[in-house]
């Protein structure tokens, strides 16, 4: 075999991250490792990555609202978002988009009142500023301006 042969064959056991496009500012980081080099890797699928990439500009937030509640929501709404633990340190958010599809609740508090069969929307919002110590996968608390029963079916 050429060494130019070779090069390919190398090239093609190789696996990279995807390059940042020129108009990113900063590159893709990895948020989390789980593996180093001389590990050995699983040549199938894992049950959780073994390298996590994302962006951390901006920020965006997942909010499940329940079934019934989802009602009220609409794009229009104000939202805040609370670091938990301290209410004081809060941040406006702006309405990115809804995820249409309605899921099962995945984190369930264990509360004696709470049904196992809750089922929530997905709302996806954006961080605003930076004047607050967040990190990527952080629970925040979120507060939604609700609409009331009237005006709630001329906003859909």
């Amino acid at each position: 075999m050429t060494p130019a042969c070779n090069s390919v064959f190398l090239n093609r056991s190789r696996t990279k991250a995807p390059s940042a496009p020129k108009n990113w500012r900063a590159a893709v980081p990895p948020l989390k490792v789980k593996i180093h080099p001389g590990e050995f890797s699983p040549a199938g699928v894992t049950a959780t990555p073994l390298i996590l990439l994302g962006r951390l500009k901006p920020l965006h937030l997942r909010v499940d609202v329940d079934e019934h509640e989802a009602w009220r929501v609409h794009s229009e709404a104000k939202a805040t978002a609370a670091v938990r633990g301290n209410a004081d340190l809060k941040a406006p958010l702006a309405f990115v988009r809804f995820e249409p599809f309605v899921v099962p609740k995945k984190s369930l508090t264990g509360d004696s009142t709470e049904r196992v069969d809750t089922r929530v929307l997905q709302v996806i919002y954006r961080v605003e500023g930076d004047a607050l110590p967040l990190f990527v996968g952080q629970q925040m608390d979120v507060f939604i301006e609700g609409s009331n029963p009237t005006t709630a079916m001329t906003m859909k």
